[in-house]
């Protein structure tokens, strides 16, 4: 008389394992929402009303611990950092580093041979030369407030910063910058930092920076603003969340083309939007000559896109600053738009399809 129950027994549990065996399917096949490879909190300093930096704080090179704030820069490439601090005394000089054979490793930093210089701002305005060799190590980016490692990248380490105008040695640590924008192509070796993650499949090569809401910060004070800094693109980033895409003119930077004025008179067909520019905005007339014009107020500014991106403003000494110039260079075509952009809009920049998101905020 047990037998039939033995059987519904054998029957129940068949059946409780199928349900578990389905269950166990239904979890399996259960898409987990796709999420940023990261996401950072950014450092911002206001200098005066019109001038604003905003900086990325880098805590390790290799093994070597530093203390560093670096301008985050869309307007350039590459990691560029002082020896200062992070390579004993020993071994660098104003004259270069001491360096016997092919590189010197120490703490987890390779410094190679290959000498290097680095240039940033204006020609004829404002400029700065670095002097220093491609090195090569991992880099801790961010704090207690939350960081991330990247994988072991290029990097131009310095051992001298020089004014283009005036010939000065600039103290150590004067212009040490966090280039994240675009730059492709033969013999090209140092790159976005933020290129050097290893993403899941799901994730485009970028990033996204929110905008920057200079109204809650104070005069001289470094401010830490959490979640401005997004590393790795979801499907949801780039197509829905309301980012007007815009494909880069150029492999050599990250520019637009864009329908620029000021008081209705034309400016150049090229539009980038700059972070490292922490002062003025500089519109480009294209045509060849030496001068350069503040606009001293009630200047209306306007930029369009063919992809139906809008921007409005009005320029001024202590709000928006902007000169007009002509620049040595014939055809120099490029409309730079400073951190002040940045304020009311976010920016994404995907490093796989080589294009600009823009998006009013």
């Amino acid at each position: 008389m047990k037998q039939p129950y033995t059987r519904l027994s054998r029957l129940l549990a068949l059946g409780l394992s199928f349900l578990l065996f389905l269950t166990s399917c239904k979890k399996d096949n259960t898409q987990q929402p796709e999420t940023s490879y990261a996401t950072l909190g950014l450092y911002e300093l206001q200098l005066s009303d019109a001038d604003h930096l905003l900086l990325m704080h880098i805590t390790q090179v290799g093994n070597q611990p530093i203390d560093d704030y670096s301008r985050f820069d869309t307007g350039s490439t590459g990691l560029v950092l002082d020896a200062d601090g992070m390579l004993p005394a020993s071994m660098f000089n104003a004259s270069g580093f001491t360096i016997s054979g092919d590189s010197l490793v120490y703490s987890g930093i390779t410094v190679t041979n290959k000498r290097d210089t680095v240039s940033y701002g204006i020609a004829g305005l404002s400029t700065v030369h670095l002097y220093g060799n491609i090195a090569y190590a991992t880099v801790k980016l961010g704090d207690d407030n939350g960081h991330v490692t990247t994988t072991r990248l290029p990097f131009l380490i310095y051992y001298k910063c020089v004014s283009g105008e005036s010939g000065e040695t600039l103290p150590p640590h004067s212009f040490d910058v966090f280039g994240v924008s675009v730059l492709d192509g033969p013999g090209v070796i140092l790159n976005s930092p933020l290129r050097h993650f290893k993403l899941p499949a799901y994730l485009a090569s970028g990033f996204k920076l929110g905008s920057l809401n200079f109204k809650a910060l104070i005069t001289d004070k470094v401010t830490y603003v959490p979640g401005l800094l997004t590393i790795g693109l979801t499907k949801q980033q780039l197509f829905s969340s309301g980012f007007i895409s815009h494909p880069i003119a150029s492999e050599t930077n990250a520019l637009i083309e864009a329908t620029v004025q000021y008081d209705g008179n034309p400016a150049a067909s090229y539009a980038t939007f700059d972070t490292g520019s922490s002062g003025f905005s500089n519109l480009e007339t294209g045509i060849k000559g030496n001068n350069n014009t503040i606009l001293s107020g009630d200047d209306k500014i306007t930029l369009s896109t063919r992809h139906g991106f809008n921007y409005n403003y009005m320029a001024g000494v202590n709000s928006n600053p902007t000169a007009v110039q002509t620049t040595p260079y014939p055809n120099s075509d490029v409309n730079i738009f400073s951190i002040n952009f940045f304020d009311h809009h976010e920016y994404l920049l995907n490093y796989e399809n080589y294009s600009v998101g823009l998006k009013n905020n």
